[in-house]
């Protein structure tokens, strides 16, 4: 319990601007990363970046399971925070980058209009 309190601490001052450089090399020698939010996202996008390669789109299921993990929940999750305002514009960015559109419903209407177009 007093271990978790000081590496909440940490996590705090590496955030803050105020942990030595020293202590910040050691703590991820051992494997502490400063968020632990920032290394799930990396995991998902990395699983949805291997969804998209196998598949060849982005547009994953709200119920798909990608190695255990709710890929389909987290990618909705995404585009709600987009939608929402609140997703960091790097990793809006980064989902753009593989194909992943905020608003999949919108895409398909503009798909099939430009389909009755031809």
């Amino acid at each position: 319990r007093k271990l978790g309190t000081w590496l909440q601490n940490q996590r705090y001052l590496q955030k803050k601007g105020t942990l030595d450089a020293s202590r910040i090399s050691r703590l991820k020698e051992v494997g502490v990363v400063r968020d632990q939010h920032d290394k799930n996202w990396s995991i998902m996008f990395g699983l949805l970046k291997q969804f998209q390669e196998r598949e060849g789109h982005s547009n994953v299921r709200k119920n798909h399971i990608e190695e255990g993990r709710k890929l389909g929940t987290w990618l909705q999750n995404q585009r709600y925070l987009q939608k929402k305002g609140t997703l960091d514009a790097s990793r809006i960015s980064r989902l753009k980058e593989v194909g992943v559109v905020r608003d999949q419903h919108d895409k398909n209407w503009s798909i099939m209009f430009g389909l009755l177009k031809q």
